[in-house]
């Protein structure tokens, strides 16, 4: 084991327990350990994200990870001094740590231009390959051919591979680096571990969403009000779970349920902690996700974990959605934006139980094979080694 292959992965976010970003690497970086590889996540600077990890380095289901600087801020705004010194003291101890660990390949699932240059120099020195994977477009790059735009394709070109999480950042991103690996939106199997359904009180359907805006809050209790119009017997809740006061919307979501008196019926339970959030899935009578689009043309994290869960799942088919599940075999679709559509769908969830049951196992199997990290291992090892590895 001395001589095996180990990866170290740069990450900005929280790790192990974290956001969405925190479930993609670790569904690939936990595989990779199942291969028998050694890895290692780097955080270079703290995030108030990470405040709910309590271990500043450690080993999570064979992956280990290491706060370089601190696992969160002080205070919730730290000044632009303190940060950028954290950043800067974070780049340089990570390289001490790369070396002393003796990384052969290095990943980074961040995009901050100094240091990817940093570690693309490091990495340089020491003739290791260093590979983004890269969920989203560039977020401040312009069509037009503007300075700053040829920047960041500059820094793309620096890669010696890019992986990309749908076909439409595969496309992209290939205009300006010729290896490009695809590995789609991906969940841990193992996620809802031994955890069963549980009888509630009042049956409901769940909204998950996350800080990003993307998940069409407004349009999903549009879609419920009309459940209710459309519905009038025994209606399921509906129970909204995020952070709320986040939401550029949240207003006018707000205004819209008092005045339609929806405030019996649509629960705002907030934030909840995210070992908490498989047995909500679970405990729901159906999901519900109802995007307009996406920035990566992809297939949402939160998707696949609805699939994963086994509940009834109701989502429009923004992106690259259609692309893998089928209306009426493993989710019911429809179109973004189409409100009555939606509701219908609910419905049709509420009166056809034997249905709905069936339609969630077929989504619950297909999770567990097209959006595991496990099923493209093995081309996933033989992208990163062959990236000027020696």
């Amino acid at each position: 084991m001395e001589n095996r292959i180990k990866i170290g992965l740069i990450f900005l976010g929280p790790y192990p327990q974290g956001n969405v970003s925190t479930l993609r690497i670790h569904s690939y970086c936990r595989a990779l350990v199942r291969s028998g590889y050694f890895v290692k996540v780097y955080l270079i600077a703290p995030s108030n994200d990470a405040a709910v990890n309590n271990d500043k380095k450690g080993v999570y289901e064979g992956v280990q990870y290491e706060y370089v600087t601190k696992i969160t801020w002080s205070s919730q705004n730290p000044t632009l001094l303190i940060k950028v010194f954290y950043y800067l003291y974070g780049i340089g101890k990570t390289m001490v740590l790369l070396r002393k660990d003796k990384i052969h390949i290095l990943l980074s699932y961040h995009t901050q231009l100094l240091s990817n240059l940093c570690f693309w120099f490091f990495s340089r020195i020491r003739k290791n390959p260093f590979i983004l994977d890269k969920t989203e477009f560039p977020s401040s790059f312009s069509k037009s051919e503007n300075f700053w735009s040829k920047i960041l394709l500059f820094e793309y070109k620096l890669f010696d591979g890019i992986v990309v999480i749908s076909q439409e950042l595969e496309k992209f991103y290939r205009k300006v680096n010729r290896r490009i690996f695809l590995l789609p939106m991906t969940i841990d199997p193992e996620r809802f571990g031994s955890r069963s359904k549980k009888k509630v009180k009042d049956p409901y359907i769940a909204v998950l969403f996350g800080r990003h805006n993307r998940d069409g809050v407004f349009d999903s209790v549009k879609a419920y009000h009309k459940y209710l119009e459309m519905q009038p017997t025994s209606p399921w809740l509906l129970q909204l779970i995020g952070d709320f006061n986040y939401l550029e919307d949240r207003h006018e979501i707000k205004d819209y349920i008092r005045v339609n008196n929806l405030d019996q019926k649509v629960i705002i339970t907030g934030m909840v902690n995210n070992s908490d959030i498989p047995q909500y899935l679970l405990d729901a009578s159906c999901l519900m996700t109802t995007p307009q689009h996406f920035n990566s043309g992809g297939f949402p994290t939160k998707l696949g974990e609805y699939m994963l869960s086994g509940t009834p799942v109701v989502v429009t088919s923004a992106g690259e959605i259609p692309l893998y599940v089928k209306h009426g075999e493993d989710v019911l679709l429809s179109e973004p934006g189409d409100i009555k559509n939606i509701a219908s769908n609910l419905i049709q969830v509420q009166r056809d139980p034997d249905a709905a049951k069936k339609m969630g196992e077929c989504a619950q199997k297909k999770a567990k094979t097209i959006f595991n990290a496990e099923t493209y291992i093995e081309p996933f090892l033989n992208f990163i080694k062959s990236s000027n590895f020696e």
